[in-house]
């Protein structure tokens, strides 16, 4: 396909359908394992994969970069996979390897047919980050991953019983029951990952820091928003953020519409005399100029999270409840 969008109204799936779940070993990676499916559910499944591609076609798409926000249940994020931040290069021992190199975790997983099964006792006692439904398509045989950012079994808690109502009333029920949703959060193909639900891409794609890789770019367009911002703070910025996922996140949220209020170097100094707080670490000379170290402060302002109690007068940050200290 190159680098044309990919048509997700135009893909046509094969019949049948493979079930991974899949968990984190360590931070930032992840690992899966099949699930053998009846045909009736495979078939099932493969239903709501095809629902998910026709949902595709009547969202708006919205071309990956910027600030990666959707409007959920509106839009998605079309994500090329060669704009997705790579992690290392690729090593030279055979074209498999290489290929498989240069992925993701999650896209390595949804590539590769005929992952280790996992066992009754392993669901039992497993917790699994997400599952994901995997088809392929008709036309080019390419492995398209359906994914969910949630864990599709339940088992009953240490010292209690699950039951199913049959003919005879309830009935124990000692294996993993699963619970399929009817929608899906991304959509992984080969070339481009559809994205619905934001927080589950940045989450499934971990060890790619796509929340981080993006950190730079929205520090510019936060700055392009603000009055009086210096390169330098501006660079500030965007370092601290690439170094902290939480700031990083903090900047995606601010440039949701509506999100950034209207601030002037005048309107940050005052809010900080207000709080107590030294307005000399953001403003000099009519600009706004801090380093690294200020730049959580700075998201503090922006976000409003400083406010002042009615009967104590205490200054607190809204989300920590933690009093400011100068």
């Amino acid at each position: 396909m190159g680098d044309d969008p990919r048509d997700w109204a135009a893909v046509s799936l094969q019949r049948g359908a493979e079930l991974v779940v899949g968990w984190r070993p360590r931070r930032s990676r992840l690992d899966a394992a099949a699930v053998e499916l009846s045909r009736e559910v495979a078939d099932e499944i493969r239903k709501l994969c095809v629902a998910t591609l026709e949902r595709l076609a009547g969202l708006v798409r919205r071309p990956y970069g910027g600030s990666p926000y959707i409007e959920q249940g509106e839009e998605y994020l079309a994500v090329p996979a060669t704009e997705l931040p790579r992690t290392g290069a690729p090593s030279s021992e055979q074209v498999d390897d290489d290929e498989a190199a240069a992925l993701s975790d999650l896209e390595r997983l949804i590539a590769t047919a005929g992952l280790p099964p996992v066992s009754r006792e392993e669901l039992r006692e497993g917790k699994y980050l997400f599952y994901a439904v995997v088809c392929t398509e008709a036309a080019g045989r390419q492995r398209i991953g359906f994914v969910r950012q949630t864990d599709p079994h339940r088992v009953a808690k240490t010292g209690g019983f699950m039951a199913r109502f049959g003919e005879e009333g309830l009935q124990s029920l000692e294996d993993p029951v699963f619970i399929f949703e009817a929608g899906f959060d991304l959509v992984v193909a080969p070339d481009e990952v559809a994205v619905l639900r934001l927080e589950a891409f940045n989450r499934m794609f971990a060890d790619l820091n796509t929340i981080t890789a993006a950190a730079r770019g929205n520090a510019k367009m936060i700055a392009s928003s603000v009055t009086g911002m210096t390169p330098a703070a501006t660079q500030a910025l965007g370092a601290a953020a690439s170094g902290r996922p939480s700031l990083a996140r903090r900047l995606q949220r601010l440039l949701r519409p509506g999100a950034l209020p209207p601030v002037t170097p005048e309107a940050l100094s005052e809010a900080m005399i207000k709080h107590g707080l030294d307005p000399t670490a953001i403003v000099s000379d009519d600009k706004i100029a801090f380093a690294e170290d200020d730049a959580v402060v700075f998201l503090d302002l922006l976000e409003q999270l400083y406010y002042e109690t009615d009967f104590t007068g205490e200054h607190r940050r809204a989300d920590r409840y933690s009093p400011l200290t100068p």
